[in-house]
């Protein structure tokens, strides 16, 4: 961005436009962000801005179906390229709603002691696949980074999607 401005170091202000650069440039709140609007779009899902707290490790916010204001949904993303991007299935069993796992370049294993990745087929369902449950039998559903991709795509080329500018700025970017 200072490049595009100044023109110093002579370089293009083009970027390839795929999953990893895409990821790469956003904030860990942004790919918050952008799960929660992929779910608005899909469900109408509406988030409870209170439940955002520090003391809630497990999720990032609490939502509600409009169709059944009794019914949650939970969802944990994590962007990154480390250990820190790694989802554990264990610490969402207790959880009392349905759950939707993003991470955007880590592995999800069933308990943090557990070597073995869970290889998850989104081909059944391309935009996420159920990988569990949790005490409750509420689906945990793993969400596929490149199909959050495409619809962040999608949203930069059609208005009518609702997704905040600190998402689709980057598109300009990506050639």
């Amino acid at each position: 961005m200072y490049n595009k401005k100044d023109n110093y170091y002579k370089i293009t202000n083009k970027i390839a436009n795929n999953k990893e650069n895409f990821y790469d440039l956003l904030s860990p709140s942004d790919c918050e962000d952008l799960l929660y609007f992929y779910l608005y779009y899909k469900y109408k899902y509406v988030a409870i801005p209170s439940t955002n707290k520090i003391n809630t490790q497990n999720y990032e916010f609490e939502m509600l179906d409009p169709e059944n204001r009794n019914e949650k949904i939970f969802i944990q993303v994590k962007n990154g390229h480390s250990k820190g991007a790694n989802l554990y299935l264990e610490n969402f069993k207790k959880t009392d709603g349905i759950v939707y796992l993003l991470t955007t370049d880590g592995n999800i294993y069933n308990t943090k002691n557990s070597k073995k990745v869970n290889q998850i087929d989104f081909k059944q369902n391309y935009e996420f696949e159920e990988i569990g449950s949790t005490k409750n039998n509420k689906k945990i559903y793993a969400i596929n980074p490149e199909a959050l991709y495409e619809f962040a795509k999608k949203a930069y080329e059609d208005e009518s999607i609702l997704m905040p500018q600190s998402i689709l700025q980057w598109f300009e970017y990506l050639e």
